[in-house]
């Protein structure tokens, strides 16, 4: 599991333990609304005792309700992709973004790497059309540098360009 994977994992399943969360709340919002009305239309509404429980129930019925309402929505975003916590999630600090000293693709592993062809190495490093254009003007000390920037052994670059650039006789 890549950490792409998992940030996705761990904000789906934090979107279901926050809507889990206000459906109990909502359960409860209802109770208190339910209380709220008993008490409200009881005959004694004129008592102090009453009338504090009233209002107890109300505010506790207000935060509530609000809670409920934020658990919601935030449990919703997050099931829905949650996009900016996704980003901040795969956030990489100082992770280098100029393409001149970019070798491999990132998103790529060594052992990724090893098991692909040479184009698809440069294809990953977005330096196919620089190396074709190499190829093309054979110019032997642009396609060994492309070449090294996509971890090639020497051995592996030199029968690289014997293949591609064969020297005549």
């Amino acid at each position: 599991m890549d950490k792409q994977q998992a940030s996705w994992l761990i904000v789906r399943a934090f979107g279901i333990y926050l809507l889990i969360q206000a459906f109990f709340l909502g359960v409860g919002v209802l109770g208190e609304v339910y209380m709220y009305s008993r008490l409200a239309s009881s005959l004694e509404a004129q008592n102090v005792y009453v009338t504090a429980m009233i209002r107890s129930y109300r505010d506790s019925m207000f935060a509530s309700l609000l809670k409920f309402v934020v658990f919601s929505a935030t449990g919703i975003y997050f099931l829905r992709g949650g996009r900016f916590l996704m980003r901040w999630l795969q956030y990489v600090p100082g992770a280098r973004t100029d393409a001149g000293a970019q070798t491999i693709s990132q998103n790529l592993t060594e052992q990724e790497a090893r098991n692909m062809s040479v184009n698809e190495r440069l294809s990953a490093a977005g330096l196919f059309h620089e190396f074709a254009d190499a190829v093309d003007r054979r110019d032997i000390s642009d396609v060994e540098r492309i070449l090294r920037q996509i971890d090639l052994t020497p051995e592996d670059i030199q029968t690289i360009i014997a293949q591609m650039l064969p020297t005549s006789a």
